[in-house]
Parts: structure tokens; sequence; C-alpha cells
């Protein structure tokens, strides 16, 4: 219950992301809205990234953990998106482990490697192993050698594999707020959309995806973009939009877009018999 949106923008040079504030568990429970952004920055004078994810509360922090560890090597935003994949693996394969076998004296490399899968109960483990869930969408959005680029990394439905680029549409959200920010992104997005731009296009989004259920109301807004200035020295920046920002955002936002259900003096422009 949340809404991660990435976004590609200055023909493919520099990107958004945005956020809602809103940490959800079913399975814990709890719900609440943090004071901290629900997305971290990572990274190395070729490349940076931003991680930000939907779903499970607590598994995001070790996956975290361990782009931070290899973060000085990340060659590109692939592979970014590939450390995290792995994993993401990992973690699943433990949880299939701790849950079934281990309470059977069973580790998962004998459950392979005897063959254990092919018979009896074992097959029966090997499709639960198939159809486990994290319930886990990660998004992997940067900016490297060969400019912005955008996965997400999922056990979901949604995508082929584990990982799955975006480049193609060039935008990408998860979360229950997800649909309906796609519906913003849809029919504004265009990949040469200046920074100011895709802020506002991000924003725009994410107030619409705030209608969903359980999707927060404060929003984190972060850029992605080549240095210009010689106080940036040219390098990788990532860059989180100022409240005050935010402010100004949502003040052109709410002079903008009107929420009219019909229009003014409607009556008197259509001759009703």
């Amino acid at each position: 219950m949340t809404v991660c949106i990435a976004l590609l923008c200055e023909d493919r040079q520099s990107a958004v992301i945005g956020s809602d504030r809103m940490v959800t568990d079913t399975e814990i429970p709890i719900e609440f809205e943090s004071s901290r952004p629900k997305f971290s920055g990572y990274g190395n004078e070729d490349v940076q990234v931003l991680f930000s994810s939907a779903g499970d509360a607590l598994i995001p922090d070790r996956i975290e953990k361990h782009l931070k560890t290899n973060q000085e090597d990340l060659r590109s935003v692939q592979h970014a998106a590939t450390v995290v994949r792995d994993k993401y693996v990992r973690i699943k394969q433990e949880k299939f482990e701790d849950a079934i076998l281990r309470p059977r004296g069973i580790s998962l490399s004998q459950f392979y490697r005897e063959g254990l899968h092919n018979s009896g109960r074992g097959k029966e483990w090997d499709r639960l192993f198939s159809q486990h869930s994290l319930n886990l969408d990660i998004m992997i959005t940067g900016v490297g050698p060969s400019g912005a680029r955008t996965f997400r990394v999922s056990d979901s439905d949604e995508i082929g594999g584990l990982v799955e680029s975006f480049d193609g549409l060039g935008f990408d959200a998860v979360g229950t707020g997800a649909s309906l920010a796609r519906d913003t992104l849809t029919g504004r997005y265009s990949e040469g959309l200046q920074i100011s731009e895709a802020l506002y296009v991000v924003y725009a989004a994410l107030r619409n995806a705030s209608q969903a259920p359980g999707v927060g109301r404060e929003f984190d807004i972060a850029k992605i973009h080549t240095g210009s200035s010689a106080a940036e020295s040219g390098g990788l920046r990532s860059t989180r939009i100022s409240d005050e920002t935010l402010a100004k955002l949502e003040k052109v936002y709410d002079e903008n877009e009107i929420d009219v259900s019909a229009p003014a003096e409607l009556n008197e422009r259509i001759d009703l018999e």
C-alpha cells in the first residue's frame, strides 16, 4: 500500500523519482506515514541510482545494505539492478528453506542436489517454492554510462522473470497507487521533458495516486542528473527536492488542475427539452 514512481527525462540523460511516505505491511501489520523518504541513493563517480520499493516493509533494508556494500563496484544502472536481484533471490531462497526445509533437517542445496524435489512431498514443496512471493516490488532508477535507465525487480506476474527494464516506456510505478499514477504518466510523458516539467508530471502522478487506498498524502521527489555547475564539477548527482520546491509544485498543481465535475453554467450552454 504505497506508490513509487520513476521517470526518465531530458532525452534520457536525467531521471526523477517520487514516492509517498506511507509505510504498510499486512503481515505485521502496520500502517503509518514515515518522517523519512522511501528512496535512498547509492553509487560512485560513474553510476548513481535511487532504490525505492513497495510491498514488504522489512526486506528492503537487507537488500539496501547489500547494494550499499557493493556500490563502489557498480558499473551501470543495470549492474545495480542485477546486484539487487541476486540478493532478492537469496532472501527468497532463505525464507523457503527456513519455513519448509530446515524444520525437517534439510538444506536447500541438499533438497535439489539429492533430487528430493522430484519425488513425494518434495514435489509439493518445490511447487510452493515456485509460487512463493516476497510481495515486494523494487525500482532501481539512475544514470550511468548509457544514460538514464529504470528497472523493476519483482517476483510478481506483471513482469517476466525477476528483473525488467522499463526504459522502453520511460517510466514505471509500483504500489497500490500505481494504476492511478500510470494514468497521469501515460497522458503526459515524453522523453524530452525538462527537469522542471518532469518534476511536475511526477508530482501530478503522486497526487492522482493518493486517491488509492493506503497511499499517503506526504510526498518526496528526487532527481538524478549530470551536474553542470562548477561546484558540481560535472559529475552525477542525486538530489532530493526541497520542501520549498514541493510547496511550489503543490501551488501550481492546485491552480491548474481544477477538479470540476461539470463546466460552469452548463444549463445555459445546453438546450435541454
